[in-house]
């Protein structure tokens, strides 16, 4: 017993230490806009490339990112229509596999619209669109638990480096 809860304790303590600096500040501070391909896999290993848009396994879930293509090209995804290097992340999404209470992220609430999702009754999402983060929650046994975050882009940076021709 003691085995297990001490277990749980790491899996638990793992998954808050990757937000430990705050959720603003990105996971693992990987930024949109910034962070490189080889930045990110210096830290995820074994992608799973589906033309650009990949996915990274870890102890505390999926992590799908999306790069960018040639700066300012014509990509059939929209990768190309952003004046960064080619291989910087757009986006990027932590879907969470082990439960995490909301109470425990490291983030900053007033920042946050919460809404209810109008689909799933016990869902919601926090907007933070000055930062372009989006926090998916769920009610389990009346304890509110993060699924995932999103790290978009936000409106002030997508027309920062949106290319003037395409």
């Amino acid at each position: 017993m003691l085995n297990a809860v001490l277990i749980f304790g790491f899996v638990i303590g793992s998954i808050v230490s990757f937000f430990d600096c705050g959720i603003e500040n990105g996971w693992n501070s990987f930024v949109v806009f910034k962070t490189t391909r080889a930045e990110v896999e210096n830290v995820l290993k074994n992608p799973d490339d589906n033309n650009g848009k990949v996915t990274y396994e870890t102890e505390s879930g999926l992590v799908h990112v999306e790069y960018s293509a040639e700066p300012c090209s014509a990509d059939s995804w929209g990768r190309g229509k952003f004046n960064v290097p080619k291989n910087v992340v757009l986006w990027y999404q932590v879907v969470l596999t082990k439960d995490l209470e909301l109470g425990k992220l490291s983030w900053k609430p007033e920042l946050y619209e919460r809404v209810p999702d109008p689909h799933m009754k016990d869902m919601f999402g926090y907007f933070n669109k000055r930062d372009g983060i989006v926090v998916f929650t769920k009610m389990r046994d009346q304890v509110e638990t993060v699924v995932s975050i999103t790290y978009e882009r936000s409106k002030p940076l997508s027309e920062k480096f949106k290319c003037d021709k395409l």
